[in-house]
């Protein structure tokens, strides 16, 4: 399969604001009826942008990684992204510049566009031409589906002279590929510079901004795929999720309290002997 590599931008610059279930709701409400100020007026930098809705995208996301996770190991991302009737591949590699605790990510993107009959090609495969291509130092290796995302993303177009900002509320959750576990919903607001002018602009705001008077808002820390792993556990030994989902079930739950409570009462009953002795 002949494969042309097309970078969309040369870098990749986010600033990633993780936000609570209820906040993010409110926003995503507050935005859908053109109610930008219950944002927009909070960060500092981007108050006075023209903003413009983009509308709806709902995007079905699959991510891979090596069976010994060297793709998380160099904080990048291999992800398969059906948008629509578009597909694509896109390879992520961190710039060394990020700053995850200020939510600021800049990484190398390379974006394969697909057909239908290309990717069922690649796949067959393990993509390993597109390895080869973007990330050869892991063609070797086996490769496998991590988990699958699912994000519905209202997106909106900043601008100011000539800087371009894409603005993206996300709501989204992750499935493993098996069906078997499956998160809660997680909100996310994305701002990505479109053009030079944009990034110019979108690190500033990033070294300025402050989101301490907006309850429910943090930087984000990690990527979606870092997240992704973190809270499906997928890169941990069997035998530990199986432990952390027995503690989250009803009857382990409750054999814990029991255990507590039994180690509260031999606590007491030890300090009350230990007391008595003294007499």
């Amino acid at each position: 399969m002949n494969i042309t590599l097309q970078k969309s931008t040369n870098k990749e610059v986010e600033l990633k604001l993780s936000s609570q279930p209820t906040v993010q709701n409110k926003f995503d409400a507050e935005f859908s009826r053109g109610n930008y100020e219950v944002l927009m007026s909070k960060l500092e930098g981007l108050a006075d942008w023209k903003i413009e809705s983009l509308g709806v995208r709902v995007i079905n996301d699959e991510y891979w990684d090596t069976t010994d996770w060297s793709v998380q190991r160099i904080g990048g991302a291999f992800r398969v992204r059906l948008f629509g009737d578009t597909i694509s591949v896109d390879v992520k590699r961190p710039t060394g510049k990020n700053k995850s605790s200020e939510g600021l990510f800049v990484r190398d993107e390379q974006s394969i566009p697909l057909s239908v009959e290309g990717l069922t090609d690649a796949q067959r495969t393990d993509f390993l031409n597109i390895r080869k291509e973007t990330i050869p130092e892991i063609a070797a290796f086996a490769f496998q589906p991590v988990f699958q995302l699912f994000n519905t993303r209202r997106v909106f177009l900043l601008s100011k002279g000539e800087a371009r900002i894409e603005l993206s509320i996300d709501s989204f959750h992750y499935r493993t590929p098996a069906r078997d576990q499956q998160t809660d919903t997680f909100g996310e607001l994305e701002f990505e510079a479109l053009n030079e002018e944009g990034t110019a602009a979108l690190l500033e705001v990033a070294n300025t901004m402050n989101i301490g008077d907006i309850p429910g808002i943090a930087f984000s820390t990690m990527s979606k795929y870092e997240r992704g792993v973190r809270e499906l556990r997928v890169n941990e030994p069997e035998w530990l999720k199986t432990s952390a989902r027995w503690c989250k079930s009803n009857v382990g739950t409750l054999t814990l309290a029991v255990i507590a409570v039994l180690s509260i009462g031999f606590g007491l009953i030890g300090i009350i002997i230990g007391a008595l002795s003294l007499f």
